[in-house]
């Protein structure tokens, strides 16, 4: 066939990505893209353990990934353990209703990205993994290094598979609690301690942490609000 009687393929069409992004000169929630995810170099070893620094590409510039959800329901309600360095302690949320799916579309997207980097990186991130050039086998062992956000969790104890969580880790003073009014006021941390509470959270992620062949994105909890039964505002930033 002449070249001149081609079509010209479509371009896709952009994706629409929830305004979920905290930057902190705009008002209101930005779209968060994960492509635009950028990674630093590896910091020295610590106590066993590697740090690659992350940040966000706004528009040419670099900033941190501070990231809000939509109103999701606690699973075990914010929960502590005892031993953990400054008081912290973990909270949980559901990737329920509408609003969850869209959430976790946007996390899967989040693993991708991250997985193709380590893929790409995985002498300098992992050394001690053993390198294929069997392009399953290699995925395969990137995916079990890797402990995705939206991996299903297994109960230790006996095997027990659960749905995915969005799991952030919540350390003492540097998280505020806010209630369910507009505006909002400080509340203390018990109104968040039951399973099934329906919250907001604002999260930031530094870095991915790196130990024993393993890797993780950690998400840092800095606010979480009650979220009212009725919410036609999505924004509930108190920076």
């Amino acid at each position: 066939m002449d070249s001149a009687t081609l079509k010209p393929r479509r371009r896709p069409e952009p994706r629409n990505w929830p305004k979920i992004l905290h930057v902190a000169d705009r008002k209101g929630l930005q779209p968060f893209n994960p492509e635009q995810l950028v990674f630093g170099e590896p910091t020295k070893p610590y106590m066993g353990n590697t740090r690659i620094p992350i940040a966000y590409n706004f528009e040419g510039k670099h900033i941190p990934v501070r990231i809000q959800t939509p109103p999701l329901k606690t699973v075990f309600g914010l929960r502590g353990f005892p031993g953990r360095k400054n008081n912290s302690k973990t909270v949980d949320l559901r990737f329920d209703g509408d609003a969850g799916m869209e959430f976790l579309a946007v996390m899967e997207e989040v693993d991708k990205v991250v997985l193709t980097k380590l893929g790409r990186n995985v002498r300098k991130w992992l050394p001690g993994l053993p390198v294929s050039e069997d392009k399953s086998l290699m995925n395969a062992r990137l995916e079990g290094a890797y402990s995705a956000i939206t991996r299903p969790r297994v109960r230790q104890k006996d095997g027990e598979v659960f749905p995915p969580m969005f799991t952030m880790r919540a350390v003492d003073k540097r998280c505020t609690f806010w209630s369910a009014e507009d505006p909002p006021t400080p509340i203390t941390e018990d109104a968040f301690s039951q399973s099934n509470v329906m919250v907001k959270c604002l999260c930031m992620s530094k870095c991915l942490f790196i130990g024993n062949n393993s890797m993780s994105l950690g998400f840092l909890l800095e606010q979480i609000r009650l979220a009212p039964d009725e919410d036609p505002e999505p924004d509930f930033i108190m920076y």
